[in-house]
């Protein structure tokens, strides 16, 4: 059978806008402890007990659409590795540049050059608050053309070597961890923990290379209520389970992915869904501007975000916010982008 990319392209941006507010609402309210302005929400407490795990099912989200558009791609070779990573990596540097003007403004930072190099390098995010992604994409760009080529030869071993084998290491790290010998590699063990969420990726490469979703389609009941009801708990079950264990993302986020596009399709007119598509569009600046709530800065910026005071004013005015920045800033980055790419000929 022939791979058809289930997901359509107007279909992608909207499963982001929703894994983006799932990321803003995860941040603005399950860390009661990051937020410094002094503003109190009733049950914040029980709303992070259950929901910070829950909502944080944004990560897998993301991690399984990088591997699932991946096997789509015609090159998948270390050249378009570099060209995303770098793509990337540029966005990362125009808002950390920015960060540091504000930080100089504010006199919220000190401009060490370790510290700079340090952030620069991803190593440290003081300013970038919730960018180690960035870092993990990068990693699994440089493996891709090689779980590519593992896959497309046999799912099976694929299975094992993207979603067993990380498993595993993760697990015995964990171990690891506990014991006080290890403890002094803090540092190291965090960046190995990336990989926990790899078998996310390869997950997204074998549903895409199985049309997995398109099989899970021909298998709906007819009825329509019946086929509703299956979706709604298709999406529900991943917070539910993530509550319990994470160590199942690779089933999660597919399933999340599944029943919000079936429902989307039941959309008479999918326009109404816009708002949706436009902060997925943009889910990539969002995230990294956002995090300027909750840096070195977050003194002077928190009382600007949570000045509505009601959670639901502060997530949409918190979107708004990033949002009309993220808009703003996308032509610039985007002409540094195409100059990068022709001056290494990508």
């Amino acid at each position: 059978m022939v791979s058809e990319n289930y997901i359509k392209k107007t279909h992608t941006n909207i499963i982001k806008g929703v894994a983006l507010i799932f990321m803003f609402v995860h941040h603005f309210f399950t860390f009661p402890e990051r937020i410094v302005c002094g503003v109190n929400y009733e049950n914040i407490e029980v709303f992070s007990i259950y929901f910070h795990d829950a909502l944080k099912i944004c990560v897998p989200i993301f991690a399984f659409l990088t591997g699932y558009f991946y096997f789509f791609n015609k090159n998948k070779n270390y050249r378009y590795s570099f060209k995303k990573s770098t793509d990337l990596y540029i966005n990362y540097l125009v808002i950390f540049a920015l960060m540091l003007v504000t930080d100089f403004l504010l006199q919220c930072y000190e401009f060490g050059i370790k510290d700079v190099i340090l952030e620069l390098l991803l190593l440290r995010t003081p300013n970038m608050e919730f960018c180690w992604y960035v870092l993990f994409f990068i990693f699994v760009m440089f493996c891709m053309p090689l779980f590519a080529k593992i896959a497309d030869k046999n799912s099976v071993i694929a299975f094992s070597v993207g979603v067993v084998l990380p498993t595993v290491i993760i697990y015995i790290l964990n171990c690891l961890g506990e014991v006080e010998t290890f403890r002094r590699f803090d540092t190291v063990f965090d960046v190995i923990k990336y990989i926990s969420w790899f078998p996310s990726v390869a997950s997204g490469y074998i549903f895409a290379k199985d049309n997995l979703f398109q099989k899970m389609h021909e298998c709906n009941v007819k009825s329509k209520f019946v086929t509703i009801v299956m979706c709604f708990a298709y999406m529900l079950l991943p917070f539910v389970a993530r509550n319990q264990s994470a160590s199942f993302d690779f089933i999660y986020a597919p399933l999340f992915i599944f029943g919000l596009v079936e429902i989307i399709d039941m959309i008479p007119n999918i326009k109404v869904l816009l708002p949706l598509s436009i902060i997925g569009k943009y889910s990539l600046l969002m995230w990294f501007i956002h995090s300027i709530f909750f840096n070195v800065s977050k003194e002077f910026t928190q009382p600007i975000l949570y000045y509505p005071h009601n959670a639901i004013l502060v997530t949409l005015w918190g979107l708004i916010m990033c949002l009309l920045a993220s808009v703003i800033l996308t032509y610039p980055i985007n002409v540094l982008i195409k100059l990068k790419n022709k001056i290494f000929r990508l």
